[in-house]
């Protein structure tokens, strides 16, 4: 191959890349960021913690379920899950009229987006919504889970 040809292909290929890490550059960071965790949780005989991290356009979790009620030893399952994140609402209204976040998760390239709906309370820590079925009392939408509360994990 001819110096010429592969001095062509080389600058195709350096605008390629740049035009592709310019406009993810340009992607939105999320509106989050950090660790968050429930803590351990017990419930019965056994206990779980869940940790939910946010960095720049991505979501990655972990949960962990224990047959004991001190989250330690060995887990009887374990779950972690990534995906890329992206705000699809900064002002969703909630079934009991309180704003929260909606980000849209993107697991397996980007083929079955879910929501992910939170809300930071005043006191720092973090709800996240449960969908809710319309019913004859309520035309459905999502209702923030005061039962399961995150709070922030320290950065290390």
């Amino acid at each position: 191959m001819s110096k010429a040809v592969y001095a062509g292909l080389l600058v195709i290929a350096v605008v390629v890349i740049g035009y592709f890490g310019y406009r993810h550059s340009d992607t939105p960071q999320l509106p989050i960021s950090g660790d968050w965790s429930t803590g351990c949780v017990v419930e019965g005989s056994n206990s779980k913690d869940f940790t939910m991290s946010f960095n720049k356009n991505t979501y990655h979790s972990v949960a962990k379920l224990y047959d004991n009620t001190s989250c330690s030893g060995d887990t009887i399952s374990e779950y972690r899950g990534s995906a890329y994140a992206q705000l699809a609402d900064n002002h969703l209204k909630t079934i009991d009229g309180q704003t929260a976040v909606m980000l849209t998760l993107y697991w397996d390239d980007k083929t079955q987006p879910k929501p992910l709906v939170y809300q930071i309370r005043e006191d720092g820590t973090l709800v996240t919504g449960i969908p809710q079925a319309k019913t004859e009392e309520q035309q459905g939408g999502w209702k923030l889970d005061a039962d399961t509360v995150f709070t922030q994990v320290a950065a290390q």
